[in-house]
């Protein structure tokens, strides 16, 4: 089980949130990141699929951004 929630961020008025996972492997130090959206109702779902490092010690999703507006995420 990885560290989901290491890091997180979110866009301006909150409707893109970013959760960083990094150790989902910790053998190999790789991790991952999920970007979610709120709806109307303001629950948040899944936005696509998580994003996952491939390479040895990336450390993927130990540090995640996401632009004011929402249409760029960082890590």
């Amino acid at each position: 089980l990885g560290n989901f929630g290491y890091d997180v961020a979110m866009s301006n008025e909150g409707a893109i949130l970013v959760v960083g996972e990094p150790y989902i492997d910790n053998e190999n130090m790789v991790g991952k990141f999920r970007a979610f959206q709120k709806d109307e109702e303001g629950k948040y779902s899944p936005l696509g699929e998580a994003m996952e490092g491939d390479t040895k010690d990336d450390y993927f999703g130990y540090a995640v951004a996401v632009t004011v507006n929402g249409k760029s995420l960082l890590n």
